[in-house]
């Protein structure tokens, strides 16, 4: 009995071994699938061949089958994970058995499927896990290369990689009724020219908060459909300087239940009180008020506009609040833009009015024009998060820039970083008044003022350009500022080079957050550091490498950029430092090592 069961456990484990498909050598992946009983599916053109399965022209991998193959044939791919990467250099169908279970994998490292022909149809697949390159190159869940030619992407589920699917420079592509989910850059990027394209159907989701978008059309991408899709927290989003690029079919979009609103050649536009992602092209006298609009790709798009109004409106969550392209005489005024990529972008735009904005949090840059000359960009609270750009002027003139509020919500202290860049010739002041500048007195601690400026102008990068009336409190602004610091507890004496520890506390009335700059008195600062909850303690570390009597203070600014008094000052001793006889002994042994061995 024993050996009966014994034999039978033998041929079991025989049986099960022998099922298992070997691994294609050099391909350096994996198979782990259940094999699938053989399917036969009708093929009006070509052969059909078969992956996964068993029996008659069935291979393991798909670029097996796809070596196999020649032009018009079809692929039958069963259910599996296919651990492989897909180079398709010639026109074939390939259809996977079911799009939940039918899996293509290649491992975080590079494009998933890259589609090198004509005349291709990729159908029913997951198709997962593209490598995140973006600047050296795009990796993509399916590339479409350079002048390829009708192709369809049908009924897919593409996820978990920088791009879902990327058009570059092709026509007549049709990608039609997948789903795109988690892919940490646009879902679908149409690059070049790519012309004539139907994207149609999809769904295309997007976590709140995390990277990644929805369709991009960069360039010179025109006459493209972009027709019935449903977005999740993302939408439509264009690059580029001609009408032609904006010039698309784009109806029946629906983003977080909301209608995508698609305007071209009116005048006095009609917008939807719920439309979200609004794109105008060559319209003009429009107005939109109280708009409330996030979780988008761009919250209001202006292209080859005239005599358009933005007021009194929300932004949030957004990757742009609101761009203008080639926009003239335009009025962007009262708004409120929070949490956001880009909050107002301004490219080859003239004589236009940003003024009275609420920028909170900006991630990127807070606002931007590029080639755009004659704005007047006035009253505006622009606050930023880490090392992005208040206010960046990039071949820019004859912008008036004056009466703002710059301020900083976090700084990345491990990177420079500018709050202003002007690359132009623009106007910072009023001939009375500039701006309120958060980093002014990181640069001029001890700058002279009188009460409301200060005597020393802001310089801003890279040319020095100057603020000649810096403004030495926010505008326009109302905030109770921080108490005075408590009394500094730390070293009083120590030695040069050796780190001395101090902390301090400071109170906000109103509870806002707040930083600190330290001065250490030997013409060097802290920079400000925080934000840190208020009444929290603040500790810090200093070294210095002369010395001497320095006398040290501390002050507190709220995210507003009201400061508090300065604290009252201690001394620090910095001495030399007292020699042991240990120290003395080591000091002469190297001395005389030094000298015998010359």
């Amino acid at each position: 009995m024993k050996t009966k069961k014994i034999i039978t456990l033998t041929i079991f484990i025989f049986i099960t071994i022998n099922s298992l498909n070997p691994v294609t050598p050099g391909l350096n992946i994996v198979k782990n699938k259940t094999i699938a009983k053989e399917k036969q599916i009708s093929s009006t053109n070509g052969n059909i061949l078969y992956v996964g399965g068993d029996g008659a022209n069935n291979y393991t991998f798909i670029n097996d089958a796809i070596k196999a193959a020649s032009d018009n044939d079809t692929i039958f791919v069963y259910n599996g994970t296919y651990y492989e990467y897909i180079r398709l250099y010639k026109s074939l169908k390939i259809i996977g058995e079911n799009k939940n279970s039918t899996i293509i994998d290649c491992m975080n490292k590079t494009d998933v499927i890259r589609i090198i022909a004509d005349n291709v149809s990729i159908k029913n697949f997951t198709i997962n896990d593209a490598g995140q390159n973006f600047w050296y190159k795009t990796d993509a869940g399916v590339e479409i290369t350079k002048n390829h030619n009708n192709i369809n992407i049908e009924n897919n589920i593409i996820s978990d990689g920088y791009c879902g699917v990327l058009l570059q420079d092709s026509d007549n592509v049709t990608i039609k009724n997948n789903i795109f989910q988690k892919n940490n850059g646009p879902s679908i990027w149409l690059f070049g020219e790519s012309k004539n394209n139907k994207i149609i159907e999809n769904k295309i989701h997007r976590n709140k908060n995390d990277n990644g978008g929805g369709i991009w059309l960069q360039n010179l991408s025109a006459n493209n459909t972009i027709k019935n899709n449903n977005f999740t927290n993302c939408g439509v989003f264009f690059f580029g300087n001609t009408i032609d690029h904006f010039t698309q079919n784009i109806e029946g979009n629906i983003i977080n239940d909301k209608p995508l609103f698609y305007s071209i050649n009116q005048n006095k536009v009609k917008i939807p009180d719920d439309a979200v992602n609004i794109i105008l092209v060559n319209c003009s006298n429009t107005r939109l008020n109280n708009k409330n609009i996030g979780y988008t790709e761009v919250g209001v798009l202006l292209a080859f506009c005239r005599n358009i109004t933005i007021n009194n409106s929300f932004f949030s969550n957004c990757n742009a609040g609101v761009g203008l392209v080639n926009a003239d005489n335009c009025t962007i005024t009262n708004n409120n833009i929070t949490n956001i990529g880009d909050a107002i972008i301004i490219r080859y735009s003239n004589d236009n009015i940003i003024k009275n904005n609420i920028i909170f949090k900006a991630n990127r840059l807070g606002i931007e024009a590029i080639q755009s000359n004659n704005n007047l960009i006035v009253e505006n609270i622009v606050s930023t998060n880490y090392s992005t750009r208040n206010i960046e002027l990039l071949s820019s003139y004859n912008n008036q820039v004056y009466h703002n509020n710059f301020l900083v919500y976090k700084k990345n202290i491990n990177h420079p970083y500018y709050i202003a860049v002007d690359t132009g010739l623009n106007q910072w002041d009023d001939g009375q008044l500039g701006n309120y500048w958060w980093d002014y007195e990181e640069k001029n601690l001890d700058a002279e003022n009188n009460g409301l400026t200060y005597e020393e102008p802001y310089e801003i990068a890279p040319y020095n350009t100057i603020d000649r009336h810096p403004l030495v409190k926010p505008i326009g602004m109302c905030s109770n500022p921080p108490g005075k610091p408590a009394d500094i507890y730390g070293s009083r004496f120590g030695g040069k080079n050796k780190i001395h520890t101090y902390n301090t506390t400071s109170t906000d009335p109103d509870g806002d957050e707040i930083y600190y700059i330290w001065d250490w008195g030997d013409g060097t600062n802290s920079g400000w550091l925080g934000p840190s909850s208020s009444g929290s303690t603040m500790i810090v570390n200093k070294t210095w490498e002369k010395i001497g009597i320095y006398k040290i203070r501390v002050k507190t600014r709220d995210i507003y950029g009201f400061d508090s008094e300065w604290s009252e000052q201690i001394k620090v001793i910095i001495r030399r430092e007292k020699k042991t006889i240990k120290n003395i002994t080591i000091e002469l042994l190297q001395k005389l090592y030094r000298l015998f061995t010359g």
